[in-house]
């Protein structure tokens, strides 16, 4: 008996090499916020400045971001405070990546993404079988 030779399914390698690279990145990415490199200056109760003292890249960029939620004007932007503001809030309160745009909402769900696979496969099949007999 011959052996079945199997079709590589183009599409489900595609996403699965991007959803490694994803994954590789973001392992990456988690490394390098927890090099202790920045170095952090902050004023002590008595308004003289503490001496420096090295963080984090995750925490600098934190405060980064605290700074810009309290630190930008209302009345020229604010809009962009807002945003920075309801970053804080919502990371505070746990609701991390709560904040989806239009085009995530858009985007399939995995059950449709299957759905279509499958659809795609079948027409692959009734195909093959027209053209067979």
């Amino acid at each position: 008996m011959a052996k079945k030779k199997l079709k590589e399914n183009k599409a489900l390698l595609e996403r699965g090499k991007k959803s490694r690279a994803g994954m590789l990145l973001s392992s990456y990415l988690r490394a390098i916020a927890q090099e202790k490199t920045e170095t952090l200056i902050v004023n002590g109760p008595n308004g003289k400045p503490l001496p420096p003292r090295l963080v984090s890249k995750a925490e600098m960029l934190a405060r980064s971001i605290w700074a810009q939620a309290l630190d930008i004007d209302p009345l020229t932007d604010g809009r962009l405070r807002l945003e920075y503001s309801k970053l804080v809030l919502d990371r505070i309160d746990g609701k991390a990546g709560a904040d989806v745009d239009d085009a995530e909402r858009k985007r399939l769900s995995p059950a449709d993404r299957m759905s279509e696979m499958n659809k795609e496969r079948m027409n692959r099949i009734a195909k093959e079988a027209e053209e067979k007999g």
